[in-house]
Order: C-alpha cells, then sequence, then structure tokens
C-alpha cells in the first residue's frame, strides 16, 4: 500500500521532497503496518512516545493493540519522522473507521502539516467508500477539527488527565 519513497528509514530523504510551500500530500508515504521496517517503527513510536507522553506529561498505554490493523502516514524530511497519524479502518469501538495518533514533531509545528495528513486520510477514507470518521480528540483541539468538519460526538472526559471528546465527520 506504500508509494515507493522509502523501503527503509535510513533512505526516507531519496525521494522526499523539500519542506516548503510546494509540500503537498504525495510527500506523504502510506504504508500497513505489516510494511513498515523495524526502524521506521521505532521512529513512529518514538515521535508518539516523545510528544503524548513526555512533552505533554501524559502517562498511558501508547501501544493499544490496533497499529497492526492501521493504515500508517508518515512526513519524512532529511531522514527524520516530522508528522504521523494512522487511520483504524476496522476499529473495533466504532461503527467506522478512526483518525488517531497524529504528531507533528515540535520543531517541525506551524507548517500546516497536521492539516495535510488529516486531508490525506480523510482523502484515502473517502476513496475507499467510507461514509464516516471517527476521532478521540483533545478538547482544546476542537475548533481545529471543527475546521475539517467534524463535530463534537460526545461530553468531554478524562483520558490520562487531559480532557478528551469524541469527534465524527460525514464523508459524504
Amino acid at each position: 500500500m506504500h508509494n515507493q519513497q522509502a523501503e527503509q528509514c535510513n533512505e526516507f530523504s531519496s525521494s522526499t521532497n523539500t519542506l516548503n510551500d510546494s509540500f503537498q500530500m504525495s510527500d506523504i508515504s502510506v504504508y500497513s503496518f505489516s510494511e513498515l521496517s523495524p526502524v521506521m517503527l521505532y521512529d513512529i513510536l518514538k515521535l508518539r512516545q516523545d510528544v503524548f507522553i513526555v512533552e505533554q506529561k501524559s502517562a498511558y498505554q501508547d501501544l493499544d493493540n490496533l497499529d497492526p490493523s492501521a493504515l500508517h502516514l508518515l512526513i519524512i524530511h532529511e531522514n527524520i519522522l516530522i508528522a504521523y497519524c494512522r487511520i483504524i479502518p476496522n476499529h473495533p469501538v466504532y461503527a467506522s473507521p478512526a483518525i488517531g495518533r497524529i504528531v507533528v514533531r515540535p520543531s517541525s509545528r506551524g507548517q500546516g502539516l497536521g492539516k495535510i495528513l488529516i486531508n490525506e486520510a480523510l482523502g484515502l477514507l473517502k476513496s475507499q467508500g467510507y461514509n464516516q470518521v471517527m476521532m478521540e480528540a483533545q478538547e482544546h483541539l476542537e475548533h481545529y477539527y471543527n475546521s475539517f468538519g467534524f463535530s463534537r460526538a460526545s461530553e468531554s472526559y478524562d483520558a490520562e488527565g487531559i480532557p478528551h471528546i469524541k469527534m465524527k465527520m460525514s464523508l459524504k
């Protein structure tokens, strides 16, 4: 399922464009779990840990048994994973797919990479005929996700010390 941009994490820069205003969705690599190299998986888990656990000071179980069934969207620049998200096509809790673990390396924030990842994920889901998508979002990001068409689907709840909400979006 992945494009031919990278076979191993060490080779990510071989066809990744320079990060600038011309950065496009085609610069995203999409992988199934089995297509991820050990180094790529390490880089994904490290980025998620660095941001969600260390930076946000939230001790939680990141390894939730959903990665093996997910599609993994990666943005690499100069051999460094700078942004990531996953799509869970058959989420075990929702009757629709879910987008999650959206993360941008702190040094790469403010460049619209999260927006690029979300739009790519939504495009992939639409192209596969899904009608709706779900996500669990940090509550303070509700308006950001509203800008894509997501709407609140739950009351606020505590997830490891951070207020979260469930959000949904029609893909029709």
